[in-house]
């Protein structure tokens, strides 16, 4: 099976590519999108800015089996803690609007709009998830603008979301309208809010969780 993973993450890229040992792909690779890559498994690292991109650079240049985004994400509530790693499969959009108006239980429902699903993970009873730290299907609010931490309990009444990112949401709609959704793997990193704080535990737990989910859950 060909596996392709795509991260933002400089310090996700050079330990993929550390445990993986993948070259460089210079033929490939672009000014802001570097592939690395051996026989079955292809890095795709790039920067935010760029992420509807992955997807397709993907599908055109290699057609794998199998899609993962592996990077970060914050916490928005008491049950997901620094260290853990999150398989989310409830996704919603960020919308502006509820930073500017009160939110009560009459107007909060209006944000619970149009959201996607993932549910493509093999998953077993008997493997003790916590173990490894792993949390499987939670709900996981993308936006494209950070969250201003005192915004915190408006976002919280309005999508009660478990986990916040910057773009999961909009990776999920390129990959239907590429026919790929079936084929998508999202596992995100709980970061604490200072975003370099064990960084690189975080990391080398991640990449682990990584290996773990290619060998017992996609291939």
């Amino acid at each position: 099976m060909l596996l392709g993973v795509i991260t933002s993450s400089p310090e996700i890229a050079e330990k993929i590519k550390e445990s993986y040992t993948l070259k460089f792909d210079i033929h490939n690779s672009e000014k802001w999108i570097e592939f690395f890559r051996r026989e079955n498994f292809i890095l795709l690292k790039s920067s935010d800015d760029k992420i509807l991109e992955w997807l397709n650079s993907l599908k055109e240049n290699f057609e794998p089996e199998a899609y993962i985004n592996l990077d970060f994400a914050n916490s928005l509530n008491n049950e997901h803690l620094v260290w853990d790693v999150v398989l989310p499969n409830t996704f919603f959009e960020y919308h502006n609007k509820v930073d500017e108006i009160e939110l009560d239980k009459e107007n909060r429902d209006n944000f619970i709009k149009n959201p996607l699903f993932l549910e493509n993970y093999d998953i077993q009873n008997d493997y003790n998830f916590e173990k490894f730290w792993l949390s499987i299907w939670w709900i996981c609010l993308s936006a494209k603008n950070w969250f201003k931490e005192e915004n915190r309990k408006n976002i919280n009444m309005a999508y009660e979301s478990d986990i916040i990112d910057e773009y999961s949401y909009y990776l999920i709609k390129e990959s239907l309208k590429l026919d790929i959704k079936n084929h998508l793997y999202i596992i995100k990193i709980i970061r604490a809010l200072n975003k370099e704080d064990k960084k690189e535990i975080l990391v080398e737990n991640g990449v682990n969780i990584l290996n773990f989910l290619i060998n017992s859950m996609i291939v």
